[in-house]
C-alpha cells in the first residue's frame, strides 16, 4: 500500500497504533482506486468516509463501491447490486469495485 493511502486512512484515526482488518481493507480499496488513476488523493477521504459509515451495515453481504463524477464533482456510494444503479445523464461511473473481491484479494496477500 502506498504512503498516500496510509496517510489518508490514518488521518481518520489519529493516535491509533494498530489497524484492524477492516482498516486495512479500506486502505487497500483506496490504494486500488489511487493506483488505477480513478481518483485523486483529495478524493480519498470521501471513499474512506463512505466505507466507514456504510460498509458495516452490509454485515458481510456482498456490495460494490461505485465512484461517480459529473462536471468535475465526485462522490461514491455502496450498493448491493451495481447493475441496478441508475444515474442522471452526464454522470460518469469512474470506478466500480466489488468489495467481496477486495476482501478475498487482501486475505490472499496477507496469508
Amino acid at each position: 500500500m502506498s504512503k498516500e493511502s496510509l496517510d489518508i486512512c490514518l488521518n481518520f484515526h489519529p493516535g491509533r497504533e494498530a489497524m484492524s482488518f477492516r482498516d486495512i481493507l479500506y486502505t487497500y480499496v483506496l490504494d486500488q482506486l489511487l493506483w488505477a488513476g480513478d481518483i485523486s488523493v483529495s478524493e480519498g477521504p470521501v471513499v474512506i468516509q463512505t466505507l466507514e459509515e456504510h460498509h458495516p451495515g452490509f454485515a458481510g453481504k456482498p456490495c460494490d463501491l461505485v465512484f461517480i463524477r459529473k462536471l468535475g464533482i465526485s462522490t461514491c456510494l455502496l450498493t448491493p447490486d451495481a447493475d441496478e444503479v441508475h444515474f442522471e445523464s452526464g454522470a460518469k461511473i469512474v470506478s466500480m469495485l466489488n468489495l467481496q473481491g477486495c476482501v478475498e484479494e487482501l486475505r490472499t496477500k496477507l496469508l
